[in-house]
């Protein structure tokens, strides 16, 4: 079996782990310095009388707004891809509360009774969710732009059945180039580029995007949620076609909330079997790919995150992207993902235009 995206550096899967802690935070040089204190009577545009009308660019004063969309918003993005995977954006207040701090060390957190806190809080909750569904809207569209030898709804099942085959530890689609050593010996083992398949990048290069930080003011600390949360949103978007169209799911079991992805010891596959496998996860969602990916070593973090700075600079355009080489599938498919009739084809046009329906 092959499945391949280009040629792509080997990276060996490290037996060690690299832990950190989840709270630090990297020291932050102020970029945009704040000229004078601001009277906590400017710290609000206009009342907020709930909740759900907050919006950032009303209710963040003028004399801040620079330096919060361009200091501040991006150094939350970090945080949510190196903290706990589906937290609640309570869980991240106080590290929060030290980054509002470091960006803006003259406007308190609290002023105005806590309402400055209240306000930025509710844009960092919607940072939070915005940030959580890209990355699972984006990963789902890269899926529908990946080029298949065949494009027949038997290969494409079997190919959505191969790629998420194995376990936790190793599924065909972690891997830039995978094959399996063949019997004969003609074909040898490979395992090349360890989560950096397109799908996987795809997520992953969101993040960078939106985490837009100069190299030097950086955390130290790897974006593991924000891979973890990149791998699950591939296996969704891969569990969507293993029935060879496009299965739609409702809401709320389609959504990509952490009451599907995260870790529920009450939720288990077996008791959906209206459901093909991928589509519901195990109890423990989360915890397996965490420490998977707690064992990456530097040297795998440093190819992986510059496969998905790469990806992220291609500036992929959707109605596009089947021409890009980082979307495209090795022609040899796996041998046991032929045909009924035994014929293999060669360029296809995707998966999806005359299946999805």
């Amino acid at each position: 079996m092959s499945i391949s995206s280009g040629p792509a550096e080997s990276v060996p899967t490290s037996e060690g782990a690299d832990t950190s802690d989840n709270e630090s935070l990297a020291k932050v040089v102020p970029t945009t310095d704040v000229p004078e204190f601001v009277p906590p009577q400017q710290f609000l545009a206009r009342p907020i009388r709930r909740r759900q009308d907050i919006r950032s660019s009303k209710d963040i004063p003028l004399a801040l707004k620079d330096a919060f969309d361009n200091a501040f918003i991006p150094r939350v993005y970090e945080v949510f891809g190196t903290g706990t995977p589906w937290a609640s954006v309570f869980e991240y207040e106080r590290q929060i509360s030290r980054l509002w701090l470091q960006v803006f060390p003259r406007v308190p957190f609290d002023s105005s009774g806590g309402e400055l806190r209240k306000v930025v809080m509710k844009i960092v909750e919607d940072c939070l969710g915005a940030w959580r569904s890209k990355i699972g809207s984006v990963v789902m569209a890269v899926m529908e732009e990946l080029k298949l030898p065949d494009s027949s709804p038997d290969y494409v099942a079997d190919w959505a059945a191969w790629a998420l085959s194995g376990t936790y530890k190793a599924r065909p689609f972690y891997w830039h180039e995978y094959a399996d050593a063949s019997e004969d010996g003609s074909q040898p083992k490979v395992r090349k580029g360890m989560f950096q398949h397109p799908l996987i990048l795809a997520g992953l290069a969101h993040h960078i995007s939106v985490a837009a930080i100069p190299t030097v003011q950086r955390s130290k600390e790897h974006p593991r949620t924000a891979l973890v949360m990149a791998i699950q949103a591939a296996i969704r978007a891969i569990s969507r076609w293993t029935t060879g169209k496009f299965l739609a799911i409702a809401r709320p079991l389609g959504d990509f909330a952490g009451e599907n992805w995260n870790d529920d010891p009450k939720r288990h596959p077996r008791n959906y079997p209206q459901f093909p496998d991928g589509v519901i996860q195990g109890p423990t969602a989360v915890s397996n790919l965490t420490r998977i990916v707690d064992a990456l070593s530097d040297n795998n973090w440093k190819a992986i995150i510059g496969a998905a700075t790469k990806f992220t600079h291609g500036k992929r355009k959707p109605k596009q992207a089947h021409t890009t080489p980082l979307l495209t599938i090795l022609q040899a498919p796996p041998r046991h993902l032929q045909r009924r009739d035994g014929v293999h084809h060669g360029h296809s046009k995707g998966h999806h235009g005359e299946n999805r329906k």
